[in-house]
C-alpha cells in the first residue's frame, strides 16, 4: 500500500472511531424525558419492616394474594435500594399473628409488629379489588385502591402520612373485551395485584413515572 494510501486510511479510520464514539457519548448521556417523582416517605436505615393487608373491605380473591402482594411491594423495595433484605419480616409469620382474636378483637397493628419485632408496620387497608365493566367502554377495566400509612410500633404512633385514612393509592389495567371471561381472570387479577405492588413500593423510593 502506498504511503499516501495508508495515512488516508487511517485518518478514515479515526475518523470513522471518532463518529461511533461521538455517537455512543451522545446516547449515553441523553437526559431521561420522565419526570422524577420524589420518595414521599423513606424507610429509615437498619430497622425491621413488617407489611400488614387488611382486605376486610374488599376481600382478595384468595389467601395466597396477600403473600404474593407484599412480597411483591419488598422486591421491589429491595430492587431499588429502599430496604435491605435483613429488615424484612415475612408476611407469613404477620399473617399468623394477624389473625389472632383476643377478647373477640383483632389484636392492634402496634401489637403485630411487637410480636414480630419490627420497627415499622407498612399498613395496607385495601378498599376495592375487582375486574370492572366499563359501560361507556367495551373493555374491562380491573382497578384496585387502597390506604397505605406506616406505624411506628415502639410508640404506635402513625409516622406517614398526615392523613388518619392514609395515602390512597390506586391501580389500574385494560382488558380487552374478548378477554373478558372467567378463564382469563386470573391472569389479569395477577396482572392488578402487581400493579398495586409497585404503585404503592413506589411511595418509598425516588423514581421517574410511567
Amino acid at each position: 500500500m502506498k504511503k499516501s494510501a495508508k495515512y488516508l486510511y487511517v485518518a478514515l479510520l479515526l475518523f470513522c472511531m471518532a463518529s461511533i464514539g461521538g455517537c455512543a457519548l451522545g446516547v449515553l448521556f441523553v437526559p431521561d424525558p420522565r419526570q422524577l417523582v420524589k420518595a414521599e416517605y423513606r424507610i429509615p436505615k437498619d430497622k425491621k419492616v413488617a407489611i400488614l393487608i387488611d382486605d376486610n373491605l374488599a376481600p382478595l380473591p384468595n389467601a395466597k394474594m396477600k403473600n404474593k402482594l407484599a412480597e411483591k411491594i419488598f422486591n421491589i423495595l429491595i430492587a431499588n435500594k429502599a430496604i435491605k433484605d435483613y429488615q424484612v419480616v415475612k408476611y407469613e409469620k404477620v399473617r399468623r399473628i394477624a389473625n389472632r382474636v383476643v377478647d373477640n378483637k383483632k389484636i392492634s397493628i402496634k401489637k403485630v409488629g411487637e410480636l414480630v419485632k419490627a420497627d415499622y408496620v407498612i399498613y395496607i387497608n385495601i378498599i376495592e379489588f375487582n375486574l370492572q365493566s366499563d359501560a361507556d367502554n367495551p373493555l374491562i377495566k380491573p382497578i384496585a385502591r387502597a390506604y397505605v400509612k406506616v406505624i411506628e410500633v415502639e410508640t404506635g404512633n402513625r409516622v406517614w402520612p398526615v392523613s388518619f385514612l392514609g395515602k390512597e393509592v390506586i391501580a389500574t389495567q385494560r382488558m380487552a373485551a374478548e378477554l373478558a371471561n372467567s378463564s382469563h381472570n386470573s391472569e389479569y387479577t395477577n396482572k392488578l395485584l402487581n400493579a398495586l405492588a409497585e404503585q404503592i413500593a413506589n411511595l418509598f423510593f425516588d423514581h421517574r413515572e410511567g
